[in-house]
């Protein structure tokens, strides 16, 4: 019988377990940002795309078992896709009238662009593990779904409220556009948004999205100021004040580029393009300033005065 784990053994599998986790979840959100951003689909619209660009026509079963998904989901994700024109239904005339699903000439050429999927991405790596070791993966999972009380939960798809409402039930459609604005926009309402709205809709998006991908930039470069401050909180004398002034030019660039990312939230959905060129130079700017900065006080740190 094996030696039992010390706690620092039991903590570090533990944060291996987290990592792991946050490197899916990390993954599914990301490529939801990406089709989001790309063509306005959630991950279900791009993954049901994908699936059918694979075949010329398919009965919403077919599609349902290739997606590993309930056929009142498929249909309410065909339904949204149709909305779109990127869908249409067909009825068989051999097949006893069976209505089948294609893509339209606009949804095969949004096909192509479409990035993998995640979920084919893992469906087609599980059906290369041998078997007792996926069966091992299905308990381990299993467990954790168990130690987080989510035995009972209805497993639901991955960023797609809408296709995740039972049929017809309106009002959760209601307390989803309440949750996620905008999302009528991004799923097809089907009905009274004009095409000014959706576009005003799709434009502020765009910017909100821009606006959390130049902080999240800014705020790297501001951590790397930060540690550059700190490791030369002791150098040698002659340097000290020279250092101290460096850092400050610094943060102050670096202040010059929060009032341009806030001059972009201030400015119109439709006119804020212009302000973004003093964004991206800011950004350029203090990164460059940051790399020489590192450079130079590494060379002095070297004794390389």
């Amino acid at each position: 019988m094996g030696a039992a784990k010390s706690p620092n053994e039991r903590g570090d599998e533990g944060d291996r377990i987290l990592d792991n986790l946050r490197r899916i979840v990390h993954m599914l959100y990301g490529h939801s940002r990406r089709v989001e951003r790309l063509a306005s689909l959630t991950s279900a619209q791009a993954w049901l795309i994908t699936t059918l660009s694979g075949m010329e026509t398919a009965k919403v079963f077919d599609l349902a078992c290739s997606m590993h998904l309930s056929p009142s989901a498929v249909v309410r994700i065909v339904d949204r896709l149709k909305e779109r024109g990127l869908v249409v239904r067909t009825r068989s005339s051999n097949d006893h009238g069976t209505v089948k699903v294609a893509l339209t000439h606009v949804g095969m050429k949004l096909a192509g662009r479409i990035p993998p999927v995640p979920q084919e991405l893992l469906l087609k790596g599980l059906s290369e593990v041998p078997p007792d070791r996926l069966r091992a993966v299905s308990e381990v999972l299993e467990s954790l779904v168990g130690i987080m009380g989510a035995r009972e939960l209805t497993p639901l798809l991955f960023f797609a409220p809408v296709a995740n409402l039972p049929a017809g039930d309106s009002a959760g459609r209601q307390r989803m556009e309440q949750a996620f604005p905008g999302a009528d926009m991004i799923l097809g309402r089907g009905g009274t948004a004009t095409d000014d709205e959706t576009r005003e809709r799709g434009r502020v998006m765009i910017r909100k999205t821009y606006i959390r991908k130049v902080e999240d930039r800014l705020e790297r470069l501001e951590d790397d100021i930060d540690r550059l401050g700190k490791r030369m909180a002791t150098p040698v004398s002659d340097f000290r004040d020279r250092i101290d002034q460096e850092i400050r030019d610094l943060r102050v660039k670096a202040e010059v580029v929060k009032k341009s990312i806030r001059a972009v939230e201030a400015a119109g959905a439709s006119n804020w393009g212009h302000q973004k060129n003093a964004v991206e130079e800011g950004l350029k700017e203090l990164g460059q300033a940051v790399d020489e900065a590192v450079e130079r006080f590494r060379k002095t740190g070297s004794g390389d005065h």
